[in-house]
């Protein structure tokens, strides 16, 4: 099997998002496996650049560290330290520290604003545009369930839906709308409530965006906000 280089796209046939069963792939975490067999550098890293947007070229290296350890000033890095040294893997020789929610949780710049993120997550979500899409319902008062099992008169199990709304009907949407259609989202949601479609609910959802790095302007916010801190 051909290895990527570094920047190159992450190759589709050894990377799947959602729900896999088959023995041949391996869960790197909820909603993202790779292939068991491949030898592609880094791949489970790439995998999670599928389902997170992109960063901005401007962005600097992130550095978890112990209070205890040397103090570390350079411009292309923004450096963190903690009480307790963070947990870490190995990647080709390089620590890398995969528990940064938990640790930017704790009291620092920043924690308010997370934690409103954190109470907007639903550990049933198995992707990341599942959670996008739940997210757009939610702020849009749209109550939903994630992964709703549908049985027949049996009590047989049938299907399972990403999110479920009372009145339902079965809908597919793309990242397209969630992130440029979202009134027709809203709007056929209102439908399945048998509510009167209110386009102005949607207002919340764009207000999101706007300070999201899926957004030009949410791009440039963060580029100046670390900026700044460099």
């Amino acid at each position: 099997m051909e290895q990527a280089s570094p920047g190159e796209p992450t190759p589709v046939l050894d990377v799947r998002l959602g729900r896999v069963r088959e023995r041949e792939w391996v869960r790197i975490g909820r909603g993202v496996h790779q292939r068991r067999d491949s030898d592609v550098e880094h791949l489970d890293l790439r995998a999670w650049q599928l389902v997170l947007p992109p960063l901005p070229e401007e962005t600097p290296v992130f550095v978890a560290m112990p209070r205890t350890g040397p103090r570390v000033r350079r411009r292309e890095l923004v450096v963190t330290r903690h009480p307790v040294a963070p947990a870490y893997v190995e990647v080709s020789g390089l620590r890398v520290t995969r528990d940064e929610i938990r640790l930017a949780a704790r009291r620092r710049r920043g924690a308010p604003r997370l934690l409103e993120a954190l109470q907007l997550s639903d550990a049933a979500s198995e992707s990341a545009w599942e959670s996008v899409l739940r997210v757009l319902h939610h702020v849009c008062e749209v109550p939903v369930v994630a992964q709703h099992e549908v049985h027949d008169e049996l009590g047989v199990f049938v299907a399972r839906g990403d999110l479920w709304i009372v009145g339902w009907r079965r809908n597919g949407y793309t990242s397209g709308d969630v992130l440029h259609r979202a009134v027709g989202i809203l709007r056929d949601a209102d439908e399945a409530l048998g509510r009167t479609h209110d386009p102005s609910r949607v207002r919340a959802w764009h207000e999101l965006l706007r300070g999201s790095l899926f957004s030009a302007a949410g791009t440039r916010a963060v580029v100046r906000h670390w900026g700044r801190r460099r």
